[in-house]
């Protein structure tokens, strides 16, 4: 009987999670990055890196 019930509940929490969602504007940045610098040591030797990341969002109006 518990295991009915949480699946009830949980069913019920997937369903209208979407809902709750909907109600939400996202904001993307345009053209946002963010970088970052480092180093890392691989058998005795030190290699330094820079790993970029970021946004360009595409909108077909």
């Amino acid at each position: 009987m518990k295991n009915r019930y949480l699946i009830n509940t949980l069913v019920l929490l997937l369903l209208t999670s979407p809902l709750c969602a909907a109600d939400t504007k996202r904001v993307i940045a345009i053209d946002e990055s963010n970088s970052t610098n480092d180093s890392i040591k691989i058998n005795g030797t030190k290699i330094n890196y820079s790993a970029t990341t970021g946004t360009q969002p595409v909108w077909d109006k």
